[in-house]
């Protein structure tokens, strides 16, 4: 499956403060497909500065679920590659509370999630929005994780 990744450079000059980097993570799942699909934005100042998307790189296990995780995963390491630091804002829970530890990971899915997002939490902090509540770019994002399933 396939990786689309789009980084837009916003100009700054010397000295410019870096605004709080906010992405937005999400996963879809559709039954009649085997992988589910992820996607991240990435917005300073209310502009998308970057987004991926994609397919799970296995077959889900956990429908939607792994594409949540994947979706995390993708931003984090994006950042690391940035050599940034930022939010993740995300409307499943298991997000935060698996990559923290607040949950025990039973499934295989998380387990593998959590242990690959450890090594960068100090990168990151977590934020719950709240799913289809009209937040533009948790819509947004909603939205480029089911094209995803287009492009496979």
């Amino acid at each position: 499956p396939g990786v689309v990744t789009v980084s837009r450079q916003a100009e700054k000059s010397e000295g410019d403060h870096d605004p709080q980097l906010c992405i937005y993570v999400d996963g879809s799942f559709i039954p009649s497909h085997r992988h589910a699909a992820w996607a991240w934005v990435a917005i300073e100042n209310d502009t998308i500065v970057a987004e991926a998307s994609g397919l799970t790189p296995e077959p889900a296990l956990s429908r939607n679920i792994d594409g949540e995780l994947q979706a995390s995963l993708q931003a984090i390491q994006w950042l690391k590659s940035q050599n940034k630091k930022g939010q993740i804002l995300h409307d499943y829970a298991g997000i935060a509370f698996w990559a923290d530890g607040s949950w025990q990971c039973k499934s295989e899915v998380a387990k593998r999630y959590r242990a690959a997002v450890l090594p960068y939490l100090g990168r990151v902090e977590f934020c719950k929005v709240k799913a289809h509540s009209g937040d533009k770019w948790n819509e947004y994002v909603d939205e480029l994780a089911r094209k995803a399933f287009l492009k496979s």
